[in-house]
């Protein structure tokens, strides 16, 4: 294993023909305002040794040109000729990784410099049953402001945090992290059946059988505002799919409510984003009345509840 001395700082050592110490996937789709960004935070990385590979997902603006304008030995660049989904893209970066270890840099955020190199560290004094390394990260909203984010706990047995009645791995940033690439070989790669929360999902899976590790400081910069994730529509669907994937957790009363809770909030979101007043209570039978089916938005939402009738396990929702 690759060890980095405490204090010490780490250089690209590696022989450009052999496997880098890390590959780092950026997924791409049209992200000509922050690209660069991400891009640079990368490549200004204290720990030198590693592969970034950008996954432009099918791009329509100025995205892939800003790519191209880059250089550097280290990087490899893959294009999808139309778009794919977040799911699609990271595993084709995943398939493309060569490295120990494998991070994610969502194309409108941010690595601060030290984290490859502070995570990789880390690793080498960690048990062999770790396979995760995450940090806190710092938010930064649509108005420009920036707060502390607290990543969850990872330290309790089971798939559900008590406390918050939601699942442990709940707002874990796919981008604060950092994967053994065995997690992926023995797991499989990312369910391309969620649109978002696919995150989410594999770290369920990657708490089965490997242990986390949360190291307390921030080192990844996130807009809270970007991504497929704020798509009330998607994210319905996803969190009814990880109810399906894993029915235990509906045994848990106080976690069922919860997610119905996260469910109906949505939902009024969705409402009010469209301005419809409802002309009777919300039931049921009623709700697919209140989006007029031949509106671009009233489409995409009975899509949603053509989805949620699909994904209900009678079992669960009599």
């Amino acid at each position: 294993m690759f060890i980095i001395p405490a204090g010490e700082t780490a250089y690209y050592m590696a022989d450009p023909a052999a496997p880098p110490l890390a590959s780092i996937i950026l997924r791409a789709y049209n992200s000509e305002r922050h690209i660069a960004e991400a891009i640079d935070s990368i490549l200004a990385q204290t720990c030198e040794d590693f592969e970034l590979i950008i996954v432009d997902d099918g791009s329509t603006d100025a995205t892939a040109k800003i790519i191209a304008g880059y250089t550097d030995p280290r990087i490899v660049k893959i294009s999808h000729p139309s778009n794919c989904g977040a799911s699609h893209a990271s595993n084709t970066g995943v398939l493309a990784s060569r490295g120990m270890y494998i991070g994610f840099v969502d194309s409108d955020d941010i690595w601060l410099p030290e984290k490859l190199e502070v995570m990789v560290r880390c690793f080498s004094s960690l048990p062999r049953e770790y396979g995760v390394v995450y940090s806190d990260m710092w938010e930064i909203n649509h108005k420009g402001n920036r707060r502390y984010w607290y990543s969850p706990e990872m330290d309790k047995p089971g798939l559900i945090n008590e406390e918050i009645a939601d699942y442990q791995v709940s707002w874990l940033g796919n981008g604060a992290v950092l994967i053994k690439k065995e997690c992926f070989d023995a797991l499989g790669l990312y369910d391309e059946e969620f649109r978002c929360l696919e995150d989410a999902e594999f770290f369920i899976r990657i708490s089965q059988k490997y242990l986390f590790y949360h190291i307390r400081k921030p080192f990844y910069v996130y807009r809270s505002w970007q991504g497929i994730t704020s798509n009330p529509y998607e994210f319905c669907i996803a969190r009814l799919q990880l109810l399906k994937k894993y029915p235990g957790t509906a045994q848990d009363e106080k976690f069922l409510v919860h997610q119905c809770d996260f469910l109906i909030q949505h939902i009024r979101n969705i409402r009010d984003q469209n301005r419809i007043t409802p002309q009777m209570r919300m039931g049921r039978m009623v709700i697919g009345r209140l989006f007029p089916q031949d509106t671009r938005r009233g489409k995409a939402y009975h899509r949603l509840l053509d989805r949620i009738i699909t994904l209900l396990d009678p079992h669960l929702f009599p």
